[in-house]
């Protein structure tokens, strides 16, 4: 059985499958050229739906960790940075690699600036 027939039967049988990656740590895996490249395995050779991987990416990855509920959702009083996007990735999960799409990043509740010469985080004001 492939890899990939693996996970999907996993999957299928309420496995949880959570998101992993060694880029950054090697001199063949540029650091987050490739992090989201298995959300993108996971929607066209595995069958799941974008919101499925990015799921497995983020509250899934938190349970593994023993976080749970502080980390993977986006509720108040959680932990959470957020990245906003200029496309859906649930309309196309590519849209997460490689930070081309990045259009907002909030950490901490700060608007983080992006290298664009916009100096310290601002707060975020909701409303």
């Amino acid at each position: 059985m492939t890899f990939l027939a693996t996970v999907v039967e996993a999957s299928g049988r309420g496995i949880r499958i959570l998101c992993g990656t060694d880029t950054g740590n090697n001199s063949f895996m540029p650091l987050g050229e490739l992090h989201a490249k298995e959300l993108e395995i996971f929607v066209t050779y595995c069958g799941f739906t974008p919101m499925e991987a990015i799921v497995a990416a983020t509250r899934g990855n938190a349970f593994a960790v023993g976080l749970e509920g502080d980390l993977g959702v986006l509720e108040a009083g959680k932990l959470a940075d957020i990245l906003v996007r200029r496309r859906d990735p649930l309309a196309d999960i590519r849209s997460l690699a490689g930070g081309r799409e990045l259009a907002c990043v909030i950490k901490d509740g700060a608007v983080v600036s992006l290298g664009d010469g916009g100096g310290e985080p601002k707060p975020l004001a909701l409303g």
